[in-house]
């Protein structure tokens, strides 16, 4: 086994296992929202289709996909667990939300980093229970 890989499940091991208020079922790796995935991945593509209409992603798991140098803008994540290990790191974050969402690894969402803003808005380390990035 890759050590990258020990690593990612035994972060997720770690953090499911000491949240308990957390919703327990698994949750669908974003690669199968096909369409959204295809959104968070070429923003210009969803630009072109849906303008900057607000895209909502629910009960979703974000891990085994990059995404480098993008910009997200318009978007609410709800009840979604983000998992990696530098697998985002934006170039820009406008207009997003995070409810109830969890982020396990080192991800690099926008300027700042989020997990760190989310730890000072909750008593749970790792926990958003909602946050706005303008």
């Amino acid at each position: 086994m890759k050590r990258r890989s020990f690593f990612n499940w035994a972060v997720i091991f770690f953090g499911l296992t000491h949240e308990k208020d957390h919703a327990m079922r698994p949750k669908q790796n974003i690669k199968y929202f096909e369409k959204i995935f295809s959104y968070l991945s070429d923003p210009e593509l969803r630009l072109r289709e849906n303008g900057d209409d607000l895209l909502v992603i629910k009960n979703a798991e974000i891990s085994g996909v990059n995404f480098i140098e993008l910009s997200w803008k318009n978007i609410h994540f709800v009840n979604c667990d983000f998992l990696g290990i530098y697998e985002i790191k934006l170039k820009d974050l406008k207009n997003t939300t995070f409810e109830d969402c969890f982020f396990f690894g080192s991800n690099k969402l926008g300027k700042g980093g989020l997990p760190s803003l989310c730890t000072l808005q909750s008593t749970r380390q790792n926990y958003c229970s909602r946050l706005q990035w303008q």
